[in-house]
């Protein structure tokens, strides 16, 4: 070895395969060169600086290897990126796809180019990729109302979604879709259209609903739309509204029975009335009415009717019961109804007259 040589390290720089192929090709931009793909957030207030994360491919840093140095490999993760010229702060190799930076404070409003640099100095391009604003953009907040929380079945009721846009810019083609679950069902009549939301302004989407079978259900609604600066999709979280009753309406039906088509002169027998509530809530206070009609005098009323008056739950039946006395030989045709009171609205419930025939005979 020469004289010349002794004191002085013979340093070998090996290359990663990137560094390699960047050397080898005359093409402008090399597959190894750093590629951003997307800043996250895409938009910032200029008030103060902004954290964000650059996500990307070939975020690859320089190692060096050294023959007969102090340090037998060195590596340089140093990266630079930018908004057009002005550089961001702090840009740090965090893994081979993600750097993370901070976007300095006092940004003119715009949209902004981001460039970034690696170690070895190639700079790469991706436009359109930050947006700095001097206001909020679109901030939504909803809620969901129903005009009633109960209905009968075959009555309508309006669900409205209520969106506030409390940001700085506006809410493109917002579209609301409503859910539905439960053992109730309702037919939709009228569902709204998509609507622009401006800054500062609110906008209601009703849902016209017609009741078609008892039961209960909640309603869930969401909405999506594009913020009007950026295009980014801006979406409503889901808001609930419910629980919903719908009920089928008491309605009374009746049947009219003797305990014998014939009877003797001078015998007794009985009728009974079956009441039977068909909807869901209670029919207070049933009377009967009625009972005889065309008779002349052949029966007497000796009982009843038992009791006076009682309450049918929704779905079930009662009864009442009355004894008459056959006087005289002829047909009977009796006829009776009931009525009482719905529980919830006091309306008033009646079941049509139904008729029975009782032949009073002569003994023999």
């Amino acid at each position: 070895m020469r004289s010349s040589d002794r004191g002085f390290p013979r340093v070998l720089v090996l290359l990663a395969l990137w560094v390699l192929g960047a050397s080898c090709t005359s093409e402008p931009a090399s597959r190894y060169d750093p590629r951003p793909l997307r800043m996250v957030p895409v938009w910032g207030l200029n008030t103060s600086a902004v954290p964000v994360v650059i996500e990307g491919e070939n975020f690859l840093s320089l190692v060096t290897q050294h023959i007969g140095g102090r340090e037998p490999v060195s590596e340089d993760a140093r990266f630079e990126a930018f908004l057009d010229e002005v550089a961001l702060e702090d840009v740090t190799l965090e893994e081979a796809n993600t750097l993370r930076a901070r976007v300095p404070g006092g940004l003119a409003p715009g949209w902004y180019t981001l460039s970034v640099k690696g170690p070895l100095g190639r700079r790469v391009e991706l436009p359109r990729a930050y947006l700095s604003s001097a206001r909020p953009l679109a901030l939504l907040r909803a809620w969901a109302t129903l005009d009633q929380d109960s209905v009968w079945v075959k009555q309508r009721a309006r669900l409205t979604l209520t969106v506030e846009n409390v940001g700085g810019t506006a809410v493109h083609a917002l579209t609301p879709v409503l859910n539905m679950a439960g053992d109730g069902r309702v037919e939709v009549l009228s569902a709204p259209e998509p609507a622009n939301v401006d800054p500062g302004t609110s906008a209601s989407f009703v849902w016209e609903l017609d009741a078609a079978s008892s039961g209960l259900l909640r309603f869930t609604v969401e909405a999506r739309g594009r913020e009007e600066m950026t295009g980014m999709e801006l979406p409503v979280l889901p808001e609930e509204a419910g629980p919903f009753l719908i009920r089928d309406r008491p309605e009374l039906t009746a049947v009219l029975t003797s305990s014998a088509p014939v009877v003797p002169e001078g015998q007794q027998f009985e009728l009974q009335l079956e009441v039977r509530n068909s909807g869901d809530t209670s029919v207070l206070d049933v009377r009967v009415g009625g009972w005889v009609s065309g008779c002349d005098g052949k029966v007497v009323l000796v009982s009843g009717p038992v009791p006076i008056s009682l309450d049918i739950p929704g779905k079930e039946s009662r009864f009442f019961r009355a004894g008459f006395l056959g006087r005289t030989e002829g047909s009977c045709v009796f006829r009776a109804w009931a009525r009482g009171r719905e529980e919830t609205e006091g309306t008033q419930v009646q079941a049509p007259a139904v008729e029975t025939t009782v032949m009073i005979g002569s003994t023999w």
